[in-house]
């Protein structure tokens, strides 16, 4: 049995100051593969028509005949395994390419921790796929979601987690087989850099646009708590046990979240080592004389993250991609994607610029162009659109 991770924490005016009793964060399982998932409802809030972001942990235990389902709003978007080979597929009632299933090029291997978001923008017209930390896939999408039962006799609207409402009619359809965990859904199309930050550690439930958090903590009972502001809660259906394994995140100790406000003197003390990381800008606004004694014991130089320019974008006869420091570079290679997940450029990072001809890459649209470092880590991501 898999300990849960242990996240220490205490809130005071917001902050996080002292420890108390850790949270531990739990995960269900379909252990059987007919009759096992969880039954959100039908909630217009989860009617979902422009931007959506879907992000889960999941854990394939086994591939089943049918779509293993992950999650799905039935009619509308959903997201499952192809059990022919094993891929994840996706699927939307919008204008393109319509409710039904496209298959991606990304193999999803048994025993396996996989952090996954789906990602649709409806501005850019793409469908964006991570996993574990990196964009694995483009595909282009266009038009807002519809609900494809709306002028069917019946009416399947129903949001369930590991299987689909329409296996009532249908005996071919199967539930995901294995352990799901940290669930939400967002009406807004997430940026990398968010993408990114959850998968690391998971929100908190307040976050704008979170429309549905479902940890999976309870452990005991039929029902399974959303922590958005929403509150809709699902209910364990059939055979889904839950489990003590749980999906592995890396979160700092503490996320402050609030802002704080003090009044008089407060002192922290912290005793063990505190490890501070800091991705956008931090103010502190003092009104009387603040007193900061800081010790520095040790430092480590920054990656080379986000240090490529690329221009002109929009581009139309030819882009330039702008390495800088190509000496902090060494061994780092540049791939450019189009909107079809289809690899269109790979380079080694071997001079401070690219001058790529636009007819080199394709037609017009949506590209994603990465940066990986020598361990093929994507450390860098920025959209180019050609016209």
């Amino acid at each position: 049995m898999v300990k849960s991770t242990t996240l220490w924490s205490a809130v005071l005016l917001g902050a996080c100051l002292a420890t108390a009793h850790p949270a531990e964060a739990q995960s269900t399982r379909s252990v059987a593969p007919a009759g096992g998932h969880v039954v959100i409802g039908n909630h217009e809030v989860h009617n979902i028509t422009g931007d959506l972001t879907v992000m889960a942990s999941f854990k394939l235990d086994s591939l089943v005949v049918g779509d293993n389902i992950l999650l799905s709003k039935e009619g509308r978007y959903e997201i499952g395994i192809n059990s022919a080979n094993g891929r994840l597929k996706w699927a939307m009632a919008n204008t393109q390419p319509g409710w039904q299933w496209s298959t991606t090029n990304v193999k999803i291997e048994t025993d396996t921790w996989y952090h996954l978001a789906f990602v649709y923008s409806l501005g850019e017209r793409v469908v964006k796929i991570y996993l574990n930390h990196a964009l694995v896939e483009s595909a282009y999408a266009s038009g807002t979601i519809g609900d494809y039962y709306s002028n069917q006799p019946i009416r399947y609207n129903e949001l369930w987690i590991g299987d689909r409402q329409a296996e009532i009619a249908s005996p071919n359809v199967k539930n995901f087989v294995g352990l799901i965990d940290e669930v939400h859904l967002w009406n807004r199309g997430l940026d990398s850099a968010s993408v990114y930050d959850f998968m690391e550690c998971p929100p908190t439930g307040e976050e704008e646009g979170l429309v549905g958090y479902w940890k999976f903590e309870e452990k005991t009972g039929t029902t399974a708590r959303d922590w958005s502001s929403h509150q809709h809660d699902g209910e364990l259906v059939g055979k889904v046990t839950w489990s003590d394994e749980e999906a592995p995140f890396e979160c700092l100790p503490c996320r402050v979240t609030e802002t704080i406000t003090v009044y008089d003197t407060v002192t922290v003390s912290v005793y063990d080592t505190t490890r501070v990381t800091v991705y956008d800008t931090v103010s502190i606004a003092v009104t009387d004389t603040l007193y900061m004694d800081i010790e520095i014991t040790g430092a480590e130089e920054a990656p080379a993250l986000h240090t490529i320019k690329v221009f002109p974008n929009p581009a139309k006869d030819y882009v330039i991609v702008d390495n800088g420091d190509i000496s902090r570079l060494q061994s780092y290679r540049m791939v450019i994607i189009n909107s079809l997940g289809q690899e269109v450029f790979r380079r080694s990072i071997n001079t401070v610029q690219f001058r790529i001809s636009v007819q080199e890459l394709g037609a017009q649209g949506v590209y994603t162009i990465q940066l990986f470092d020598d361990t093929m880590r994507l450390v860098d991501s920025r959209k180019l659109i050609l016209h």
